[in-house]
């Protein structure tokens, strides 16, 4: 895919004739701005429509498209996603160009799947239940809109003031594909997105050694840089790790997913210095913090075998729930 250039897309409003909205249509529509939670179940959604989504099914029913894309320019998150998800199920619009002028809405939106409710960037939200949308569609339309759906998986790419979570999906699925090299570098300098790290450890670089670096500065990014040096563990990265394991062990709190992947970029570091920490690690006095931490220990030295871990192998025993993320 190459990179696509008219990104000035992203700023330009879909056109739609003006039109007001029915009292009975604005009715329906502001029971969404009262209870302000949608069912994040795309498939149920727009495939297979069910009494579970009536207020959906209803609103679906009952505007009209120009309605529809009147209520998707208001700011209330819930609002605009229902009107969306309707154009959806209707199935008379192009949503393209609707999903390309939200690539920059961060607002948030309250989706539902089962008993989990999460928020969730409206920008995302669109971008979903577009793709979902799709499965509707025949090989004409895709050969038809090729082309404008490859611009709009590169304007998430490329365009400097995009902030989704579906940017961040796309820059993990990169992994060392040269063709983004110049791209994911350039965002993890300029735009700080912290799966640019990992996504730019992929190419193995030594000249962007410094680059991750800079990601240990900052609590919040620490974890995404310890990501970045589990999958490239230059020499010069060491240092940080040991670091962070000192700072952490005296702490009262445990921050569980920042140790699992701490012990799994040290294992990849075999030598006198990380046997020390991890016989600590199996000689800590505190029962929780030995069996808790061993745990993240006994996986480490499972997925990155060594000839000094040995003694680390049959010591701590993982329980079924950790021994299936080693396969």
């Amino acid at each position: 895919m190459q990179r696509i250039i008219p990104l000035l897309l992203l700023f330009l409003p879909f056109s739609s004739p003006g039109q007001s909205v029915r009292t009975e249509v604005r009715v329906l529509a502001d029971s969404f701005a009262r209870y302000p939670v949608l069912d994040a179940n795309y498939t149920d959604l727009i495939l297979h429509p069910s009494d579970g989504n009536a207020r959906v099914n209803r609103l679906a029913d009952m505007a009209t498209d120009e309605e529809l894309l009147t209520l998707i320019r208001e700011e209330m998150p819930s609002v605009k996603c229902a009107a969306f998800i309707s154009l959806a199920i209707k199935g008379s619009t192009d949503l393209i160009p609707i999903v390309q002028a939200h690539l920059t809405d961060t607002s948030k939106v309250e989706t539902q799947l089962g008993c989990i409710i999460s928020a969730q960037m409206c920008g995302d939200y669109f971008l979903e239940a577009f793709y979902f949308s799709l499965g509707r569609k025949d090989s004409v339309y895709f050969e038809a809109n090729r082309n404008r759906m490859v611009q709009l998986d590169s304007m998430l790419l490329y365009a400097p003031n995009i902030r989704l979570a579906a940017k961040e999906s796309r820059l993990m699925n990169i992994r060392g594909d040269s063709l983004y090299y110049d791209r994911v570098r350039d965002i993890a300098i300029h735009e700080r997105i912290l799966a640019a790290v990992p996504a730019l450890a992929s190419y193995q670089q030594r000249e962007d050694t410094a680059i991750i670096q800079s990601y240990f500065e900052n609590e919040e990014e620490m974890y995404w840089a310890i990501w970045a040096v589990r999958d490239f563990p230059d020499p010069s990265f060491y240092p940080y790790l040991v670091n962070v394991f000192e700072k952490e062990w005296k702490k009262k709190n445990y921050d569980f997913p920042r140790w699992r992947i701490l012990y799994e970029a040290l294992a990849n570091y075999p030598n006198a210095q990380t046997v020390a920490l991890f016989e600590r690690t199996i000689h800590a006095k505190n029962k929780f913090r030995r069996e808790k931490l061993g745990r993240f220990l006994a996986l480490a030295v499972a997925k990155s075998p060594h000839p000094l871990f040995k003694p680390f192998e049959n010591f701590l025993v993982v329980d079924q729930h950790y021994s299936e993320s080693v396969k």
